[in-house]
């Protein structure tokens, strides 16, 4: 898997005023949640855009300060429903030596059988759920159906 990382900067203020002033000057607000007391921070919008336009939910960041880094996941977020520009991120800090259970896509690949002869695929499972430690998880599942 590979890693991925992101500068972040520590702040203070967890109100809207403060929270508006960093989205017009290009920055997300952001919280971490997991281990101890939660920590705001903010990213830089044009940063996080560039490198995680494909982000899921199992994949793992590294998200670097001056003197500290989180290894975590993205649990949620809030968009704008006209622009489609993200508002919050919220990220969940993990352990890296403890057994992480996360959702995992699953993508078919190739051609079926059935379906080169007329019949009608139906994708029914999207994800599956897996438990591993965080090394060891994967992007998602590729599956060739080509002989099926």
């Amino acid at each position: 898997m590979e890693k991925k990382t992101l500068n972040i900067d520590l702040r203070e203020e967890r109100k809207k005023g403060p929270a508006g002033r960093l989205r017009r000057m290009g920055k997300i607000p952001a919280i971490i949640y997991g281990h101890g007391e939660p920590t705001a921070i903010s990213v830089d919008e044009h940063e996080f855009n560039k490198k995680f336009h494909t982000v899921s939910e199992n994949t793992i960041i590294n998200l670097r300060t001056g003197d500290h880094d989180y290894d975590v996941l993205v649990k949620d977020y809030q968009s704008d429903i006209l622009t489609g520009r993200i508002k919050h991120l919220d990220f969940f800090e993990i352990d890296r030596k403890k057994l992480l259970k996360t959702h995992v896509p699953i993508r078919l690949t190739g051609t079926s059988i059935g379906v080169r002869e007329g019949g009608l695929l139906e994708h029914l499972l999207h994800d599956a759920e897996v438990e591993c430690l965080p090394k060891d998880m994967p992007e998602e599942y590729v599956l060739d159906i080509t002989n099926l």
